[in-house]
């Protein structure tokens, strides 16, 4: 190969493809000291075929058609570490030759419904990924892995459950694990408090409202009063015992205030179960229009 040739391999992890061969045939890799990892892509004999280079054979040889899934997208992601070997999703309709240890799955449309591209690489949705992850993980694992999605706004208890049960294996696994964590569902409670203050005649009441920053940071408000622009968060018992997340949940109502001037009320979601008609009658107290 020529100088260019080896450069571009090694910005594709080491990668060969035969058009750095010179116009040799693919049969000649061999005498150069590779060996082939994928139909059209070769790796030095002497270089291991770690989850990187799969990657690259996998983006050098199919341009489209194809999507990580599972824990592969969720190290892509950033919440989970580097898998042993790359696992993809495709449509049902569709054909990918892949060779080992890359693994292929085909998948329904409302599976891949809602993809991202992450640094030029197609993942399904996290939500959709962590519910792979979890197929047949112990339960404390996927708890964790739960948790962390939801401590770090990295998804929302609505957006994970609207996932389950739509031919996701681990569906059952992530819905009991969820309700375990807080308890029983923390959606649940946001509703039941926006039907106690809309009995108590406050109207304008919309749940998981997205914000966005100016900086591009991205939050959900369980409830929003619209006409006042009140944020009520319930927090649940995962909010609870963190500095970093106490921290970081007053940053985001700062950022709100000043760029959407929303305010922030916080409740614990034990005042909504031990005294539902007491808080909203509170709350209602800062959101109905003061008798003149």
């Amino acid at each position: 190969m020529d100088h260019n040739a080896i450069e571009q391999a090694r910005e594709r992890q080491g990668v060969v493809l035969p058009s750095d061969l010179n116009g040799q045939a693919a049969r000649d890799a061999t005498g150069k000291g590779l060996r082939r990892v994928q139909l059209r892509a070769y790796l030095a004999e002497t270089q291991p075929y770690d989850v990187e280079a799969q990657l690259e054979s996998l983006k050098a040889t199919h341009e489209s058609g194809w999507w990580l899934r599972a824990g592969s997208a969720l190290w892509r992601y950033g919440v989970a570490d580097a898998p042993e070997q790359l696992e993809v999703a495709i449509g049902l309709t569709s054909e990918l030759v892949v060779l080992e240890p890359i693994k292929a799955r085909r998948l329904s449309p409302s599976v891949l419904a809602g993809p991202r591209t992450l640094d030029g690489c197609p993942v399904v949705a996290l939500e959709v990924a962590a519910i792979q992850w979890s197929h047949r993980r112990p339960r404390l694992e996927v708890m964790r892995m739960m948790e962390k999605l939801l401590r770090e706004r990295r998804s929302t208890l609505p957006r994970l459950r609207a996932r389950l049960g739509r031919g996701i294996a681990g569906s059952a696994v992530v819905r009991e694990s969820l309700d375990e964590l807080l308890g029983g569902s923390l959606e649940r409670d946001v509703r039941s408090l926006k039907a106690a203050l809309e009995a108590l005649g406050v109207t304008g009441l919309e749940c998981e409202v997205r914000f966005v920053s100016a900086d591009g940071a991205s939050a959900y408000a369980d409830l929003l009063h619209r006409p006042t622009m009140t944020v009520i968060e319930v927090d649940g018992s995962l909010d609870h015992g963190e500095r970093d997340r106490f921290l970081a949940d007053r940053r985001r109502d700062r950022w709100m205030l000043r760029d959407h001037e929303a305010r922030t009320l916080r409740v614990d979601v034990r005042e909504v179960r031990r005294d539902l008609e007491g808080l909203a009658q509170e709350i209602a107290g800062f959101l109905l229009p003061k008798a003149a």
